[in-house]
């Protein structure tokens, strides 16, 4: 089994650890805020304000053969930034969507979704007939179809949800 995936603009290929590494050091707020949520300061060692970047950069280290951010540090920053990205990557590699699965259940909520429907059915469509103007399809341009396929799926499962919510509200 390979642990390369691809990047966003499926052209590069980044080992598990490079994408871990990215993901980091893309967090909101900057990777330092998170890493001192993460490893709080130790009162015996408190002279070098960077420790915890240091060691947060250490363990999602890709170079280094003894990294070890775990599972439970990548849901900690997830929940720390908001950013779940690393997950859905995973998934996506796999096969799977991941999506929330509660919204706030607001009518102006169901009328964004559904544009976000109608925008990511358009933009399937569009590559679609795009990538059939020469009547082949390489393997990049299936990535693309597939991705713009998965996208459009998500949208339409987050609208259901917004409305099986709303339902259940009343």
């Amino acid at each position: 089994m390979s642990n390369e995936c691809k990047s966003d603009n499926n052209e590069e290929y980044l080992t598990f650890t490079e994408a871990l590494h990215n993901y980091i050091l893309n967090l909101k707020p900057c990777p330092k805020a998170i890493a001192a949520d993460l490893y709080p300061p130790d009162p015996d060692n408190s002279n070098d304000p960077d420790t915890a970047y240091k060691k947060l950069m250490g363990e999602a280290n890709p170079w280094n053969n003894r990294a070890k951010f775990g599972l439970l540090d990548a849901v900690r920053c997830a929940k720390l930034s908001g950013d779940h990205s690393i997950f859905k990557r995973i998934m996506w590699e796999l096969g799977y969507s991941c999506m929330k699965l509660r919204s706030s259940g607001q009518a102006d909520d169901l009328k964004d979704t559904a544009t976000d429907v109608t925008r990511e059915v358009g933009e399937m469509i569009g590559g679609i007939r795009e990538v059939l103007r020469d009547g082949r399809i390489s393997s990049k341009e299936a990535a693309g179809i597939e991705k713009e396929t998965r996208e459009a799926v998500e949208a339409i499962l987050r609208e259901l949800n917004l409305v099986r919510d709303m339902a259940e509200r009343g």
